[in-house]
C-alpha cells in the first residue's frame, strides 16, 4: 500500500545559514521539490519576529518545519524529521555524528563579525549594515503593534539588534572596534580548529568523501552548509573549487595548512545537484 506524503512546510530565507540544512537534506533524501512547501520569511523586514511566525517558532529563528500540526524549530530537529519521512534512506547516524553536529553549531555563523577596519567599512555600507538598519525599524514597528505576550521578547531582540546597528551604522570608538575585531579573530581561530580537528578526523575515518561514507548523511548536511557559509564569510563564492576556497580559508584561520580530505570533501559537494538546487551559500 502506498503511503501518501504528509503536508510539509519549511519556513526559510535564502540568507539564512541553518535553513539551508533541511533544504539540502530534502534533495539528498529523494523528496521532490513540490513535496515540501517553502515559505520565505523576510528576515530584512523582521518577518521572523512577526507574532504570526512566533506562533510557529517562539524562538524567532529559521528554519522551522511544520508537519501535520507538529512544529520543529531548528535545523537539527527539522532535518531529522525529514530523514524520518524520507523517500530514500539516510546513512545511520552514530554518537560521533551527533557530536560533530553539535560542534558545528557551537562555532556557528560569524557573518556578523568584522576582522579589521577594511571589513568593517565594507560591511557597514553593504548588505549587513542595511540588514541591521532595516531590522531595527521593523522591530520598533512590531513592538508597537504586537500583543502584550510578545513585548518582552521583542524588546530584548531590539536591544540586541541595536548593538549591531550601532557598530555598523553608528560611530563606535577605537576601543569598541578593536574589541570587536579581536572577537572576530578568535571566532576565525575556532573555525580553523574545528576544520583541522573534528571535521578532518571525521573525514579521515570514513570510506568515502563524506563523513557518512560514500553518501552524505545527517552530519554532512550540517557540516557542508556551515562550511559553505564560512567560505562565503572568507570572501569566496561558495561554488568555487577548493583550489580557490581553501587558500582563502587557510588565510582567515591562522595560516596553518588543511588536510587534503577537506579539499576533497568540498569538491565532492559543489558538483552535487542537491548543492545547486538548494542554493547553499
Amino acid at each position: 500500500m502506498t503511503v501518501s506524503m504528509p503536508h510539509i512546510k519549511l519556513y526559510e530565507h535564502w540568507e539564512s545559514t541553518w535553513a539551508n540544512v533541511p533544504k539540502l537534506a530534502q534533495f539528498e533524501l529523494g523528496y521532490k521539490k513540490e513535496d515540501v512547501e517553502w515559505i520565505s520569511i523576510e528576515l530584512l523586514k523582521g518577518g521572523n519576529f512577526d507574532p504570526k511566525f512566533l506562533k510557529v517558532n517562539p524562538n524567532g529563528t529559521l528554519p522551522a518545519l511544520q508537519v501535520e500540526g507538529r512544529n520543529f524549530v531548528d535545523s537539527i530537529t527539522s532535518t531529522r524529521e525529514l530523514i524520518r519521512l524520507a523517500p530514500l534512506p539516510c546513512p545511520a547516524s552514530g554518537t560521533f555524528d551527533v557530536g560533530l553536529i553539535e560542534k558545528v553549531h557551537e562555532v556557528g555563523n560569524i557573518q556578523g563579525l568584522s576582522i579589521d577596519e577594511a571589513e568593517h567599512k565594507e560591511k557597514s555600507s553593504g548588505l549587513l549594515g542595511h540588514f541591521f538598519a532595516e531590522r531595527q525599524v521593523a522591530l520598533e514597528n512590531l513592538i508597537q503593534m504586537a500583543p502584550t505576550e510578545y513585548q518582552e521578547f521583542l524588546t530584548q531582540k531590539q536591544a540586541e539588534n541595536q548593538q549591531m546597528f550601532d557598530f555598523y551604522r553608528g560611530s563606535p570608538d577605537s576601543t569598541a572596534r578593536e574589541a570587536h575585531y579581536n572577537q572576530c579573530r578568535s571566532a576565525w581561530n575556532a573555525v580553523g580548529a574545528l576544520i583541522r580537528g573534528p571535521i578532518t578526523d571525521a573525514l579521515k575515518n570514513t570510506k568515502g568523501p563524506f563523513a557518512a561514507g560514500e553518501h552524505p548523511g545527517e552530519a554532512d548536511f550540517h557540516v557542508v552548509t556551515w562550511l559553505a557559509r564560512t567560505i562565503s564569510n572568507a570572501g569566496v563564492s561558495p561554488n568555487s573549487p577548493s583550489s580557490m576556497a581553501i587558500p582563502k580559508l587557510k588565510e582567515r584561520t591562522g595560516g596553518d595548512s588543511y588536510d587534503p580530505v577537506i579539499a576533497k570533501y568540498w569538491d565532492a559537494w559543489i558538483v552535487r545537484p542537491s548543492f545547486k538546487e538548494s542554493n547553499v551559500d
